[in-house]
């Protein structure tokens, strides 16, 4: 079983997905994911961290070059599908 697989195994629902590796100072990474909510976002997060994934964030794509640069990227988790997450009351 691939790396990729063991995490489409863990994760719920059809959020990750494979890509052209995009390449940020260095690093690429070609699996994506792009969880829809909250919970999908815990669980991916959860899922990446149990299985040591160095992963880049990235929003709308802009800006990608600032800050440190990665050492390394397993992952692309895009919030591009969150916009629904609302402060707990």
């Amino acid at each position: 079983m691939t790396r990729f697989d063991d995490l489409r195994a863990a994760l719920p629902g059809d959020f990750l997905g494979r890509q052209e590796p995009l390449q940020i100072d260095g690093a690429a990474a070609s699996i994506v994911a792009a969880p829809p909510t909250e919970e999908a976002l815990a669980a991916t997060l959860r899922a990446i961290g149990e299985r040591g994934f160095g992963a880049l964030v990235c929003g709308g794509g802009t800006r990608l070059g600032l800050g440190n640069p990665p050492r390394r990227a397993d992952l692309l988790l895009s919030t591009s599908r969150l916009s629904e997450i609302r402060e707990p009351v």
